[in-house]
């Protein structure tokens, strides 16, 4: 069973989502924040769930697709370490922090 931790900046970019979205609605961003998180808690008995992220070629590296957004991890262990939650519009290399990344 592999347990599921967040970067600072990757919650950081989660609440921010939720945020703007609740602003608008806030049912609709309760239901976002919802949805991701029972996303990344069928991660900690399926790991390898998400796809591979095909901007990095890299088995580890993985995303799951909720609504509009991609959530990025990688696989360290027995550890998904969530590192990035973006709009699924925006360039992912551009918009990913740099390593190494700060696990909360």
């Amino acid at each position: 069973m592999a347990t599921v931790r967040w970067t600072s900046v990757a919650f950081w970019q989660f609440r921010a989502v939720v945020d703007d979205v609740a602003a608008f609605s806030s049912k609709a961003g309760g239901t976002l924040a919802d949805r991701v998180t029972q996303a990344l808690d069928s991660l900690e008995t399926f790991p390898r769930l998400g796809r591979m992220v095909p901007d990095y070629q890299d088995q580890a590296i993985r995303e799951l697709i909720v609504g509009d957004y991609r959530v990025v991890y990688r696989i360290v262990g027995d550890e998904v370490q969530v590192i990035a939650m973006i709009h699924g519009s925006r360039d992912l290399l551009r918009h990913m922090p740099d390593g190494p990344w700060d696990i909360k």
